[in-house]
């Protein structure tokens, strides 16, 4: 039956994930693969499944393009620009992505390309191919007025008052929740 197709869209692989926040970073992943592949490739992730359908040592070249991305995380990039913020007027330069996300961004990736593409990626094999760094341990640093700004901006007004109150009082989420 050739009118089955074997495979997902990339919108049937983003709506499968039923938690909002499971399907942001999915979303945030593509968004941070799709960057990847058009800086270093000029393709998108779609092509590149179809380019690497046709290739015999496919299953390879998937573990070199996604070392390749993990290195391209980790570092920074001043030439991507984005903006943030409820009028989209915060500009933002592309930083190095944090380990512990960059493995986040690998599994949903690695999702992306067995249940869209359709390759079978060995998890063992992931692991030995692909090096993710280590996490250091950073200091806790305060948020600043902008950050503060942003993360506000997107909050509901029920949030937007509980984290104002824990920021003017130095409570704990707990200690907020508790209150009456």
């Amino acid at each position: 039956m050739s009118y089955i197709l074997e495979t997902n869209t990339r919108e049937e692989y983003l709506n499968s994930k039923s938690a909002i926040n499971t399907r942001k970073m999915a979303e945030s992943s593509l968004t941070q693969f799709g960057r990847f592949t058009e800086s270093e490739y000029h393709k998108t992730p779609e092509e590149i499944i179809s380019d690497l359908k046709n290739d015999d040592k496919a299953l390879e070249k998937i573990y070199t393009v996604l070392n390749k991305w993990i290195t391209w995380l980790g570092q920074d990039h001043p030439e991507i620009i984005t903006y943030l913020g409820r009028y989209k007027n915060i500009k933002k330069t592309f930083r190095a992505i944090h380990p512990n996300t960059q493995k986040q961004y690998l599994n949903h990736i690695k999702g992306f390309l067995e249940d869209v593409g359709g390759f079978d990626i060995n998890s063992r094999r992931l692991r030995k191919r692909v090096r993710l760094p280590k996490a250091e341990e950073e200091e806790p640093e305060p948020l600043t007025k902008g950050e503060l700004r942003i993360l506000l901006d997107n909050c509901s007004n029920k949030k937007k008052t509980m984290l104002m109150v824990m920021k003017d009082s130095g409570m704990r989420i707990g200690e907020v929740l508790q209150l009456k």
